[in-house]
Order: C-alpha cells, then structure tokens, then sequence
C-alpha cells in the first residue's frame, strides 16, 4: 500500500524531525511498506498498559507519536547530538511497526517476539533500498528497536516462559526504551489533577 505521511500523522509528521536526508528517506520507506494493521489498531489490545489516547482505531499511530515526541524531549534534556536524535527517532516510527506480527492484518494481540520482528523489517526495507547511511547505522537502529521492551520482555516475572528479548545496553538503547515506557504509562498520562 502507499500512504502518504500526512494520512498517517495528519499535521504533526514526526519524520519531518528528521534532519539527515537519508535517515528521513528511511523513515519515510518504513512507514510506507508498513503492515495496514498498523496505522489502525489500538496500542494495546487489552487496554490495561496504555493511556485512552492509544486506544481505539488509529492508537499505536498515536502511541508512536506520543514515543517520538518522548525521544525528542529525552534528547533534549542529556545534549544528544542531532544525528543520533535522527536514529532514535526512526527507531522510534518502527519499534512496534510489528506489534501484531508479520501479516497484514494482524493477529489481533501483541506478538511476544515483536521488537525482534520490527528490527528485522527494518533491516529488510533499508536493504531493499537505495538509501545509503553512514556504517553500521542500521545495526544500532536495529538493536535499539529489538531492545525497546526492556525488563518487560526479559524478566521472567513479565514474560512467564517465552523467550526472553535483549535488554537495552546502548545509551540510545536505553532512550527509545524509557521513551516508549513513558508513553505507555496511562497512570502518567490519563493522569486527573483533583482540586
């Protein structure tokens, strides 16, 4: 399917964040051979780990959002040079490009394995291209998105008997997992002020 940016993230495009050509070409080619699921499923397909934002049609879109913008913030705040805030953020669009697995319409659930799914994809897009980054670049992308889940696809209190999945180790790693954490916390997010 080809759609536009605009379909997907209406007037807040987060690939336009992108400063590199390349990394924003990238960006670009992973959102347009995405899966149709993706631009309209729920974040979360319980509801129990999101905030009502990503829920409902068209909430992981908004999910990944709220993720990039978390990324840009977390940048920010520790100097991150822009290059690297650049490969965070295509992290970022991909880290659950796979959340229901590798078919087009999804299996109705969130795929255990999904951050090893979204690393590969985005691995095959940019091998299938002709964009050019700089050496090893897709590697880092990569490990970054396999590790996004952190403790909660490695420790065995959150995964029971399933594979475990990397844990972040890079700082930027780290990053797109706190970021992605941030923006699954309804408890932060929904969160009502009382007077």
């Amino acid at each position: 399917h080809q759609i536009s940016t605009d379909e997907v993230y209406g007037s807040v495009d987060p690939i336009n964040d992108i400063v590199d050509d390349d990394l924003r070409k990238l960006a670009t080619e992973i959102i347009a051979r995405a899966d149709d699921y993706f631009f309209t499923i729920p974040a979360s397909s319980t509801g129990k780990n999101h905030p009502s934002f990503a829920l409902g049609e068209g909430g992981l879109v908004r999910h990944t959002k709220c993720v990039v913008y978390m990324i840009k913030c977390l940048c920010e705040s520790f100097n991150i040079d822009e290059y690297k805030r650049d490969m965070l953020i295509v992290a970022a669009l991909a880290h659950d490009i796979k959340k229901q697995g590798d078919c087009a319409e999804g299996v109705g659930y969130t795929v255990h394995e999904h951050p090893l799914l979204a690393a590969r994809y985005v691995c095959e897009v940019y091998f299938a291209s002709d964009i050019t980054v700089l050496n090893g670049v897709i590697s880092i992308i990569a490990d970054m998105i396999s590790s996004h889940m952190g403790k909660w696809g490695a420790d065995p209190k959150f995964i029971g008997d399933k594979t475990p999945l990397p844990m972040p180790e890079s700082d930027c790693a780290k990053i797109l997992q706190a970021a992605d954490y941030l923006a699954s916390r309804k408890e932060i997010l929904d969160f009502k002020f009382v007077d």
